[in-house]
């Protein structure tokens, strides 16, 4: 890896920009079409934030979005009004929470989509190795600046956007000298779109408007915002929604599948498949449709809890302990008896042993939830804990 061959890339991804270009205004442009390849059905953005940090732990997301789409950055401000290029590990670290060679291996597995904010030749080398191995996917600065220039729904016609545009020129005029034409023409008409009008022109912040773009990027591609950042959270309107304060790590911590270090990253990404990230998504919706519980921490505390005392109900009956010792025997070597009884019964995928254990065993805790009237999710949970604390 040498500066040589990043700055190669950077030309590359000019000359690729111009195809970005013509497929928008042909209007044959997607998501896959953009990105090169194709995209999990359940996809999370986290936003480029002005203070170039990454506000939402990104381990918080893996278990529940099939893909995240993560931000880079090349810099890092030591103090006030300074910046400085980021060379070692520990200093990126502080972002995602994640080393370069973690983050390459959630990427692998497509659980992660890093996108690069800026030129690939503004980062160093020996830091963003990992993330621009062969075959791990990414996105370039350019490539989601493609993204977050689609148009906003409610821009139908291009006299509406011209109209929006026209205003955005004449505030420029008064408000905001001095910033970058582009800004004016898109960042902050989109700004405009969004209905945050008065709120720039009272703030006058440059980081609203650019944090605004990411609101039809998030619509083109069909990704929910997550971010913890007070700001974005002013700007973007479809946030996580949880309360002041209050993290996605904490609900998860509560509902005992928070991600800890000694466990292996890839494994506890295999735990999180569509399905059991589906059944993560629904219970904390519902945890916080309750308004009590999106708006205070202690009654959000007591539903995590009742929540957890209902899966402990599916834990004491006699699938969940078939689950755990089924799940065993694959384990220990028990294959005879899985191999000689189960196909007597049940007609097996064409799996590995291993999956074809749970997924015998898996289906029984699906039916003990279903007759004892618990919800779906419940069971998912509890499967997925299961499987956590074998890999401890």
């Amino acid at each position: 890896m040498s500066k040589e061959y990043l700055e190669r890339l950077d030309k590359e991804e000019e000359e690729l920009a111009k195809e970005y270009i013509e497929w928008q205004l042909s209007e044959i442009a997607t998501p896959e079409k953009i990105a090169g390849f194709r995209l999990p059905k359940t996809r999370s953005l986290i936003p480029e934030l002005p203070c170039k940090m990454t506000a939402t732990p990104i381990m918080a997301l893996v278990p529940l979005y099939e893909c995240t789409f993560l931000p880079v950055y090349p810099l890092f401000q030591p103090k006030k009004n300074e910046w400085r290029k980021i060379t070692e590990i520990p200093i990126f670290q502080m972002r995602p929470g994640l080393t370069p060679s973690d983050l390459s291996t959630l990427a692998m597995k497509g659980r992660i989509i890093p996108y690069f904010v800026a030129n690939f030749s503004d980062y160093d080398e020996k830091i963003i190795k990992p993330l621009i191995q062969s075959g791990i996917p990414r996105l370039s600065a350019l490539q989601m600046s493609a993204f977050r220039s689609a148009h906003l729904p409610g821009v139908e016609h291009k006299e509406e956007w011209e109209t929006i545009q026209s205003q955005a020129k004449k505030d420029h005029e008064i408000h905001y000298k001095g910033w970058d034409e582009v800004c004016v023409s898109y960042c902050i008409a989109t700004s405009y779109q969004l209905g945050l009008r008065e709120y720039m022109l009272k703030s006058k912040k440059f980081g609203i408007a650019c944090l605004s773009t990411f609101a039809p990027a998030a619509h083109f591609l069909d990704a929910v915002i997550q971010t913890e950042c007070p700001e974005a959270k002013k700007v973007l309107t479809c946030f996580g929604g949880l309360p002041l304060g209050v993290s996605l790590d904490y609900i998860l911590e509560g509902l005992k599948v928070k991600y800890i270090p000694e466990m292996p990253l890839d494994v506890y990404a295999d735990v999180f498949d569509g399905k059991t990230a589906k059944a993560l998504r629904k219970i904390i919706g519902d945890l916080l449709s309750d308004p009590l519980a999106s708006k205070y921490v202690q009654r959000l505390n007591a539903k995590i809890f009742d929540l957890n005392q209902q899966v402990e109900e599916i834990a004491e009956g006699k699938a969940a302990k078939v689950f755990e010792a089924v799940s065993d025997i694959a384990v220990y070597g028990g294959k005879k008896f899985i191999e000689s009884k189960s196909h007597e019964y049940i007609k097996i995928p064409k799996k590995g042993l291993q999956r074809v254990a749970e997924w015998i065993a898996s289906k029984g805790v699906d039916l003990q939830a279903k007759v004892s009237k618990k919800d779906w999710a419940l069971a998912q949970l509890y499967k997925a804990r299961c499987k956590l604390e074998k890999c401890k």
